[in-house]
């Protein structure tokens, strides 16, 4: 997933919707936070805001790229600013945000490897447009949610996705509880199971959810339309 470093949360968080329509996935850090998190996430690049304290900035991608060299860490600056640290990608904090939201996505797919417009294996197909989901050459419809909700399992596989971090995907606001990802996943396995009576989304205690066994064309690997940094 892509960490975005930044004390400007709520500005962000607008503009999530964004990101998830081009299938990158990221989560909050505060710089106090950033170095912990980076470790227990499941993360493939930084992005580091850093307009409101460049010194502070500058010595968190110091200690990241210390920690973890090959990471590949963008920074977002004033316009004329000019940085001395490790970063492979300066985006330029810019009035308008979609052209904001569109370095930080290209920064996600060029130089981390997140490219995830289509997600495909044998046995399923999840692309950006909710109406083309396919499962055992079947159409699966869904919502908009529920396909968010499987795009992001599938991108997060085979590793498990809490359903606070579901939930965080779905409504970025934090509107919703918990038990609603458990509700949307159960509507998902039922559409699924008129295709094929095996639950396509299983929960494994105290980890998460996760796309069941077989999904993926092999447990230790994503498939072949995606890439990611590890």
């Amino acid at each position: 997933m892509l960490m975005i470093v930044t004390n400007r949360t709520a500005s962000f968080q607008r503009l999530a919707v964004r990101f998830h329509e081009e299938g990158v996935f990221f989560f909050f850090a505060t710089p106090k936070n950033a170095t912990r998190l980076c470790k227990l996430k499941d993360t493939g690049g930084v992005i580091l805001d850093c307009t409101q304290n460049l010194t502070a900035c500058e010595l968190l991608c110091r200690s990241l790229n210390k920690r973890y060299p090959d990471m590949p860490i963008a920074a977002i600056l004033p316009p004329t600013s000019i940085p001395d640290f490790p970063v492979v990608r300066i985006i330029r904090e810019q009035r308008d945000p979609e052209s904001l939201v569109a370095d930080m996505i290209d920064f996600a797919r060029v130089n981390c490897g997140m490219d995830t417009e289509v997600l495909s294996t044998y046995s399923l197909f999840v692309g950006r447009d909710p109406d083309k989901t396919q499962y055992m050459g079947y159409p699966l419809p869904l919502s908009r949610r529920e396909h968010l909700i499987l795009r992001y399992l599938f991108y997060r596989s085979p590793k498990c996705a809490s359903a606070q971090e579901i939930m965080e995907v779905c409504y970025t606001d934090g509107s919703q509880q918990c038990a609603n990802a458990a509700i949307m996943i159960l509507r998902i396995n039922r559409r699924a199971a008129k295709i094929d009576p095996r639950p396509l989304i299983v929960n494994e205690y105290g980890k998460g959810y996760r796309l069941r066994n077989g999904i993926l064309p092999d447990p230790n690997e994503k498939c072949s339309a995606f890439s990611n940094h590890k």
